[in-house]
């Protein structure tokens, strides 16, 4: 795994969670919307020197990678916390097979 210095979170991430304050069953990963993941990504990608934060794979666009949780989003209470993410290829319900990061892409159960 790469280290990764990180920065304070994204500007985009920090109002998405002040805009959900009052609703707090609202604040959870899987409400992000796109622009927020993507504003994520991009400085991810920026802090991780555009290299996956697992394989060092070349990353050259937010499409090309996925957040990854490094405590599991559905065992943790920091599925919104910045500093708990990493972008890591491969792209978002993209490869299927184990190896880089979570056995679980695009919503399918895979054996490790």
């Amino acid at each position: 795994m790469k280290r990764v210095i990180k920065g304070k979170e994204p500007p985009a991430l920090t109002a998405w969670k002040a805009e959900n304050h009052d609703s707090p069953q609202n604040l959870v990963y899987g409400n992000l919307p796109g622009k927020v993941l993507d504003n994520i990504k991009e400085q991810m990608l920026k802090e991780q020197g555009y290299l996956c934060g697992y394989t060092m794979r070349r990353l050259n666009a937010v499409t090309e990678c996925h957040l990854e949780h490094i405590e599991p989003q559905n065992a943790s209470t920091r599925d919104l916390d910045y500093a708990n993410m990493l972008a890591c290829f491969p792209s978002d319900g993209g490869d299927t097979k184990p190896g880089y990061g979570a056995p679980i892409k695009g919503g399918v159960a895979v054996n490790s």
